[in-house]
C-alpha cells in the first residue's frame, strides 16, 4: 500500500471521527451545559474574547426621568444601589444589566430576573435586591395537554417542580425577551442557535484531541529492510520464514522495552546483526492535514455566528483580503441593550403596583434612558457630538461624561479649587506676538478684514451661523478683548450690549483656558447661540 493511500485513509478517518464528535445536543438542560464547557477552555480564542466585549460594551449607563425633579433623585439613587446589601456581588443596575448580557450571549439565554426582597427605599417601596436565574437550571411544565399551540403554556420552575410547587417562578419574576417563539417551551441558546458552538467543538478537537487522533487511526509502523550486498561477492536475501522471525524478534523487543518493569529506566533496546539492515518509521506526511487551513473554515463560521460578516469586494484578488463587517454584531447588542430597558420597564410597572396610594409620584410618566454605547463610538462621532454641542443641542453633562468620558460633578469641583488657588492665573498662556515681515504687532492690536461683500454659503442658513462665518473671515491675533469697541463688527452690529458683553467674556475666559483663539471664537459664539433670541432694535438679544 502506498504513502498516498495510507494518507487517504487517514484523512477520511479523521474527518470521519470529527463529524461524530461534533454533534449538538438536543435536549434543553444539555444545551446549557455544552454552552457553559466552552467559557471552561476556549480553545477558539474568539467566542470568550467577543462575547466578554459585547457584554462590557453593552453595560451603559441607564436612568430613569420624570416631571418630578425629586422623584428622579429617588428613583436614580435606587438604580445605583440595587443590592448593595449582598456582600458577595457588585451592586448597581450596571452591573445587573451584564449579568443579563452574560445569560443572553454565555448562558442558556434564557433571562428570568427573580426580585428577592422589596424594601422602603426613600419613602418608596422598590425591589432592592434582584438577580438574573441560571438559565439551565430552570424546568417547564405544560399547562394541558389538548395539544393546541397556545401563548403562555407552560409553567416555569427552578430545578425539579416540587410537590408543593413552591420553586415555581411566580409574580415576583420578569421573562426577558426570548429569542425563539412566544410559544416555544424553552429558548435556543444563542452560541447553539447560531452555529457557534458545533464550530468551536470542531476546533477543539483538532486542538485538543491530534495526539489522541493519530493514535486513534495511526497504526505504528516500523518498516525493516533486510538483504543486499555484503562481502565481497554474495547477495543475501531472505525467506518468508526468515522475515517472520526477524519482525516476531523487533516486537518482542519493543514490548520488553514498554514492559511496566521498564518504565523509568530509561533503557536502550539494541539489536545487532551481521547482515545489512535498515530500521525506519513509516508514518505519512500529515502536514497537510493538520494545516491551519482546517482551523480557518470553523474560525470564519464563528466569526460570522457572532456578526462579523466577510465582506469580499470585487477587486480583491484573493480571499484573505476580504474584510470583516462587524453591523450584525452591533445591530446585537444594541437590540440588547433595547431589551435590558424593557425590563426596567417591567420593574416600574411592578414599583407602580406596589406604590398605589403615591399618587404624586406614581401619576408620572417614567422615562427610561441608555447612554451611548461607547465601544461604537469613532472619532467622527464624537466630533459630530461636539459640533452639536457648539450650537447648543447638548447639555454640558451630555458633552463631557459622553463625548469627553469624565465625570463633569469632578471637573466642576476641580475648576472652583483652581480658581480659588488662582491656578487658572499662574498657568495662562504665554503672550503670542504676530509677526510680519517689517514689523511686529503687540498682542492687543487687531486686525480685521472686510467682509461686507462677502458671499455667504448655502450651508450658512442660520443666522446665527452666518454671523460666525463672517466672523471667521476676520484674522485675529492672540489677545483678550479690553472693551466692546474692540469686538468684530459681526458682534457689535448684530447683538444687544448684553450679549456683547457676553461674547467678549466668553471668548476671553477660553481664551486665557486653553490659549485656542479658534476655540474661544467658537465658544463665544455657541454661548451667544444658546442664550439669545430675536429682537426689535438689534437683530439679537438676550433672552
Amino acid at each position: 500500500m502506498s504513502n498516498g493511500n495510507i494518507e487517504n485513509i487517514i484523512t477520511s478517518n479523521i474527518f470521519s471521527m470529527l463529524l461524530n464528535k461534533t454533534t449538538v445536543p438536543s435536549q434543553f438542560k444539555e444545551k446549557s451545559k455544552a454552552v457553559k464547557s466552552i467559557f471552561e477552555n476556549d480553545v477558539s480564542g474568539l467566542v470568550a474574547s467577543l462575547t466578554d466585549f459585547a457584554v462590557n460594551t453593552a453595560a451603559v449607563n441607564y436612568n430613569i426621568n420624570t416631571d418630578n425633579s425629586e422623584l428622579n433623585i429617588k428613583l436614580n439613587n435606587w438604580l445605583s444601589d440595587i443590592n448593595r446589601e449582598y456582600v458577595q456581588i457588585p451592586s448597581g443596575i450596571k452591573e445587573l444589566a451584564k449579568e443579563y448580557f452574560k445569560e443572553r450571549w454565555q448562558g442558556a439565554s434564557f433571562p428570568v430576573l427573580k426580585i428577592a426582597e422589596w424594601t422602603d427605599f426613600n419613602g418608596l417601596k422598590l425591589p432592592t435586591k434582584m438577580f438574573f436565574l441560571d438559565g439551565g437550571s430552570i424546568t417547564a411544565q405544560k399547562k394541558n395537554t389538548d395539544g393546541i399551540i397556545k401563548i403562555e403554556n407552560y409553567d416555569y420552575y427552578l430545578g425539579t417542580p416540587n410537590k408543593n410547587k413552591t420553586n415555581k417562578l411566580n409574580k415576583n419574576c420578569i421573562f426577558g425577551t426570548k429569542s425563539n417563539r412566544w410559544f416555544d417551551k424553552y429558548p435556543t441558546p444563542y452560541l447553539i442557535r447560531k452555529g457557534i458552538y458545533r464550530n468551536w467543538k470542531l476546533i477543539r478537537s483538532l486542538k485538543n484531541n491530534q495526539t489522541k487522533t493519530l493514535r486513534a487511526v495511526i497504526p505504528y509502523l516500523l518498516h525493516i529492510t533486510k538483504g543486499g550486498n555484503f562481502g565481497q561477492n554474495g547477495i543475501k536475501t531472505y525467506e518468508n520464514d526468515e522475515l517472520r522471525q526477524i519482525t516476531k524478534d523487533m516486537k518482542n523487543l519493543i514490548k520488553d522495552l514498554k514492559s511496566p518493569d521498564n518504565q523509568g529506566k530509561n533503557k536502550m533496546g539494541v539489536r545487532a546483526v551481521n547482515f545489512d539492515e535498515e530500521i525506519k518509521h513509516l508514518i505519512p506526511d500529515l502536514k497537510s492535514i493538520f494545516d491551519v487551513a482546517l482551523f480557518a473554515e470553523a474560525e470564519r463560521n464563528i466569526l460570522s455566528g457572532l456578526g462579523y460578516i466577510e465582506i469580499l469586494d470585487a477587486q480583491l484578488t484573493s480571499r484573505r483580503e476580504a474584510v470583516l463587517n462587524p453591523k450584525v454584531f452591533i445591530e446585537e447588542v444594541k437590540a440588547a441593550v433595547y431589551d435590558f430597558k424593557q425590563i426596567i420597564g417591567e420593574l416600574l410597572y411592578k414599583i407602580k403596583l406596589k406604590n398605589p396610594k403615591n399618587k404624586k409620584y406614581m401619576s408620572k410618566e417614567f422615562r427610561i434612558n441608555s447612554g451611548p454605547i461607547k465601544g461604537f463610538m469613532t472619532d467622527d462621532f464624537r466630533s459630530l457630538l461636539r459640533q452639536v454641542w457648539e450650537r447648543g443641542g447638548l447639555s454640558e453633562r451630555t458633552m463631557v461624561e459622553i463625548g469627553l468620558e469624565m465625570d463633569l460633578d469632578t471637573e466642576l469641583q476641580r475648576r472652583k479649587e483652581e480658581k480659588k488657588n488662582n491656578v487658572i492665573g499662574i498657568m495662562s498662556p504665554r503672550p503670542i506676538m504676530y509677526q510680519s515681515e517689517d514689523q511686529e504687532t503687540k498682542i492687543n492690536e487687531i486686525k480685521e478684514e472686510d467682509t461686507i461683500n462677502r458671499k455667504i454659503p448655502d450651508d450658512k442658513k442660520d443666522p446665527i451661523e452666518k454671523m460666525e462665518y463672517k466672523a471667521e473671515k476676520v484674522k485675529l491675533i492672540t489677545a483678550p478683548y479690553d472693551k466692546l469697541s474692540e469686538l468684530p463688527k459681526s458682534v457689535k452690529d448684530n447683538m444687544s450690549k448684553s450679549l456683547q458683553k457676553l461674547w467678549l467674556r466668553t471668548f476671553n475666559e477660553v481664551l486665557e483656558e486653553t490659549g485656542s483663539e479658534d476655540k474661544a471664537r467658537k465658544a463665544a459664539w455657541s454661548n451667544v447661540k444658546k442664550n439669545s433670541r430675536p429682537g426689535k432694535i438689534k437683530k439679537y438679544v438676550r433672552k
